[in-house]
This record gives C-alpha cells, sequence and structure tokens, in this order.
C-alpha cells in the first residue's frame, strides 16, 4: 500500500467537508449513523480506542487502525495530533478501507 496514496484520500476527505476529528465528536457521529468508517491511530489511548470499537461493532461501522509513528495522520488533513477521524462519504469510505485491507500493517474491525 503506498501510504501517500490514503493520506492524500483522507486530505481530499476533509476538504471535500467528508468528515470530523476528535473521539468524542466520532462517537456521536457514530451514535447519528453519520460516520460510514472510523480511522484510528496506532497510539490513541487504549480507553478511546475500546469504547470507539464498542460503538463501531454496536452500529456497524468499519473501524481501521492506521500506523501513526511520526504523526502523519494528523498532517494529513492538517491537524496535528488528531487521533480519530470520522469519514461521511460512502465512496471515500470504501476506497480508503480498500486500500487499508491491502496494506498488512493496517488492521480493520469493526461491525460492516
Amino acid at each position: 500500500m503506498n501510504c501517500k496514496q490514503v493520506y492524500s484520500i483522507i486530505g481530499l476527505c476533509m476538504r471535500a467537508g467528508q468528515c470530523r476529528v476528535g473521539t468524542e465528536i466520532c462517537c456521536e457521529e457514530i451514535k447519528k449513523g453519520k460516520a460510514k468508517a472510523i480511522l484510528v491511530s496506532s497510539n490513541l489511548a487504549k480507553n478511546a480506542f475500546d469504547k470507539i470499537n464498542t460503538l463501531c461493532k454496536v452500529y456497524n461501522v468499519k473501524i481501521a487502525i492506521i500506523e501513526d509513528s511520526q504523526g502523519e495522520f494528523g498532517e494529513c488533513v492538517g491537524r496535528y495530533g488528531i487521533k480519530t477521524l470520522s469519514i461521511h462519504d460512502q465512496k471515500f469510505s470504501t476506497r480508503i478501507i480498500d486500500l487499508l485491507e491491502n496494506d498488512i500493517n493496517s488492521q480493520i474491525g469493526g461491525g460492516a
């Protein structure tokens, strides 16, 4: 997988207004049914991950863990230090999840 390609699509999604960032906001988006996929940083705190992962399973939303050792995840959306991202557009989420599923370093889970 080309990390730059995934980060480029995430950045495009952000510029298109099709995603929101932040753990609590992502939880709200899952509950409202707006989230088509959730992306989380590999260095997200365990309790925060467990909370989001449980919601994703209950509401049948895909969740992907992205390796984020250098802070690239936040950099691709222009907000350094973010750990969670909710994607609203089905096409964006499908493309990103497909790319990540082909990467052996990524983990995909959730209910969908």
